[in-house]
């Protein structure tokens, strides 16, 4: 192998596990669930990199042959599992951008998507079969390349409807945040299949930098878009007073009240202790109460709960103004 290929690779690992301890970091300070589906994300990339690039050292420096390496058991055997971890990728990645628009993926798309990916896995098993029952493998390669091109064309619609949707709808700081996030996947994989690049000498360098901004975007995303931006909207009081009503109706404590008011300002589980001189586990276990008993599972279905109750409130309150007037 050259070492130009070991050093490329080295360095996009690197940068893979700085993101994956980062996103550590983020997942036990803010208790963001988002935040497992990204570390999932990049843990398999760079598993299918190291995979591939076990593949070439054993072609290269033990086989010494490629193509005879290229008809062997275990190279066969190798693709159905890139295939899937390519699918499984692709999942968590549509899971991600579910997760971070607060939608739920409705049930019937996911059983399409498992039956097409389960299909085209399968594709990658008839051809090994059809290698040693006949010469004659065009209709199953054809086959194959068309579950490819309709699975990479619905991942590629919903990144665009994802980008659309957040960036020509109704526009705020965290839609434009999210739309950023859709828009990025959506230039990785319409970069990485560009075909024109794959034919030239610097095809090497030009996959070593996509992978590393793979594997850098989520940290910079998280830690320069999504913290600054994510409670820019919670700049009225109406919103603290959402919290108030909380109260009153026994839906909170008082002491749930003032951890929810320090997580609305963007504040760490470590922030808060120091904040509210109380021990790290005992700000998990308020938060893990307050999520509970308001119904909710992360910090940003708490901001939309609250911007609700606000909205929510203001009707009731312009209600009632009109029908006083109308009375007078």
């Amino acid at each position: 192998m050259e070492h130009s290929v070991i050093i490329s690779s080295f360095i996009v690992f690197a940068l893979g596990l700085w993101t994956i301890a980062y996103l550590f970091h983020i997942r036990k300070e803010h208790l963001y669930s988002f935040v497992d589906t990204f570390i999932g994300i990049v843990v398999l990339h760079n598993g299918m990199m190291f995979f591939d690039l076990t593949r070439t050292y054993l072609a290269v420096n033990v086989v010494r042959d490629e193509e005879i390496f290229r008809l062997s058991l275990v190279s066969r055997l190798s693709q159905p599992l890139i295939s899937f971890l390519t699918f499984l990728v692709l999942f968590l990645l549509l899971r991600l951008l579910f997760q971070i628009s607060e939608k739920r993926i409705h049930p019937k798309s996911m059983w399409i998507f498992y039956s097409v990916a389960a299909l085209y896995t399968v594709s990658y098993f008839a051809r090994f079969v059809f290698i040693y029952v006949t010469s004659d493998v065009e209709i199953v390669r054809e086959i194959h390349t068309y579950f490819e091109l309709v699975v990479a064309s619905c991942v590629y619609l919903v990144l665009a409807y994802f980008s659309a949707t957040n960036f020509f709808g109704k526009r705020d700081s965290r839609r434009l945040c999210n739309g950023l996030l859709s828009t990025f996947y959506l230039a990785f994989l319409l970069l990485c299949s560009f075909p024109l690049v794959q034919s030239t000498p610097w095809y090497v360098y030009y996959m070593t930098a996509l992978m590393s901004l793979f594997n850098i975007f989520p940290l910079v995303w998280i830690k320069y878009f999504f913290l600054p931006n994510n409670f820019q909207e919670i700049k009225s009081h109406d919103v603290y007073d959402a919290l108030g009503l909380l109260l009153d109706e026994d839906k909170i404590t008082l002491r749930e009240k003032e951890i929810a008011e320090l997580i609305l300002k963007g504040k760490s589980n470590k922030e808060i202790e120091q904040e509210l001189h109380i021990s790290v586990s005992t700000v998990k276990n308020h938060i893990y109460r307050l999520f509970k008993r308001l119904g909710i599972n992360s910090r940003g279905q708490l901001v939309n709960l609250l911007l609700e109750r606000r909205s929510s409130a203001a009707v009731r309150e312009q209600g009632h103004s009109s029908s006083t007037s109308a009375q007078n």
